[in-house]
């Protein structure tokens, strides 16, 4: 099985990365990063980007401040996509929460995260801004 997967959903600005229980941070986010990124890229408008990571391990704090790093602050920042229009997180671990929240301050670009607990709450506000 693979470690993520990226899907965009058919007549819908909505892009959805969904991490798989062996997504294991420092080993696939890279890989990860560029391939939403194309995906994203590849759109004729401004998509809804949301991240389902309730299935993923707990990160470590490590793992945490890389992945700010490479989502916020890197050179392809994905986070930073002129192509995403909001970025939805899906998660009720309170370490992803919280470094989420933290990156919503000047030195990570002042990343905006919604963060809600279920796939289908992303959605709803997804489709209820277009």
């Amino acid at each position: 099985m693979a470690a993520y997967t990226i899907e965009q959903l058919k007549d819908q600005p909505i892009v959805i990365f969904t991490a798989a229980p062996e997504f294991n941070i420092s080993q696939h986010l890279i890989a990860a990063n560029h391939d939403a990124g194309k995906v994203i890229s590849s759109q004729n408008q401004a998509v809804f980007y949301i991240q389902d990571l309730r299935q993923m391990r707990p990160p470590t704090m490590d793992e945490l401040m890389f992945a700010a790093d490479l989502l916020a602050r890197s050179h392809n920042a994905l986070y930073h996509h002129p192509q995403i229009r909001r970025e939805i997180t899906v998660t009720s671990n309170m370490a992803l929460r919280m470094s989420l929240e933290g990156m919503n301050s000047e030195i990570f670009g002042n990343v905006d995260s919604l963060i809600v607990e279920t796939l289908e709450e992303a959605l709803e506000y997804a489709r209820g801004e277009r």
